[in-house]
């Protein structure tokens, strides 16, 4: 059974959210989910933009929340491979999102990486947010089962500051 906890790492001024999963689907699907704006907001938001290299895009989440989005700039797109942006959400610093993806038999690895988090206070709900997502992208791609799974998000945060506040015990 995979673990689907994400990882937190802190160091000096920064913060890495680390998050794997394994997808019972193609490379290409995985792909096609993540850069297709139409299937793109069934997991995560509405996408709107140039995703090729050096392109701008923006991720609406919420569209009765101004502030629920984020904005970035392409900075590297493999096809079914590897996806780099900035990722900027409004009064944040722009921290780095990159996407991964290994075939893996019948499945995908997907390796997510998000790194430059300035404020440590917010890598818990980070770290919660993006789990989230992944579960709705991985039961989309496995089961068509598309549905919110945004009410988990406060237990995982609490889960997260729970590993969190061990780790600095250490």
């Amino acid at each position: 059974m995979q673990n689907l906890f994400g990882s937190i790492q802190r160091s000096n001024e920064t913060s890495t959210i680390v998050m794997r999963r394994t997808i019972k689907t193609s490379p290409q699907d995985a792909w096609d989910a993540i850069v297709t704006p139409q299937r793109c907001a069934r997991w995560l938001g509405v996408v709107s933009g140039d995703l090729q290299p050096g392109g701008k895009y923006r991720i609406t989440f919420d569209d009765s929340d101004p502030t629920a989005l984020v904005e970035g700039e392409v900075l590297r797109c493999i096809p079914a491979s590897e996806l780099v942006v900035t990722w900027q959400a409004p009064g944040d610093e722009p921290s780095q999102v990159t996407v991964v993806l290994l075939p893996a038999g019948d499945s995908t690895e997907l390796l997510l990486t998000h790194s430059g988090l300035r404020a440590a206070s917010s890598d818990t709900g980070h770290a919660a947010g993006w789990q989230v997502y992944l579960d709705q992208l991985a039961a989309g791609l496995e089961v068509n089962d598309w549905s919110d799974r945004w009410s988990a998000w406060g237990d995982l945060k609490r889960a997260y500051e729970a590993v969190a506040g061990m780790q600095k015990d250490d």
